[in-house]
């Protein structure tokens, strides 16, 4: 028997403007990567933006971290 996960979609879309934001907020993702890359945790971006949930925030990460931007 085969293990089926769920597959989530990607916590972000592109705005007119060509800026990539965060659903359901006006962050721009940059915002999370630059945080995360300057050695904040998950848990501290989760304190400065409340609006995000911090399993966006992972996603966010994760998104990043896969498509080899790191």
């Amino acid at each position: 028997m085969a293990l089926s996960l769920p597959v989530d979609p990607v916590p972000f879309y592109e705005n007119e403007d060509g800026t990539w934001l965060i659903n359901a907020s006006r962050i721009p993702i940059d915002t999370v990567v630059r945080a995360f890359k300057n050695g904040a945790t998950p848990e501290e971006i989760a304190q400065q933006f409340p609006v995000l949930s911090l399993a966006t925030i992972y996603a966010v990460i994760a998104y990043y971290l896969n498509e080899g931007c790191a």
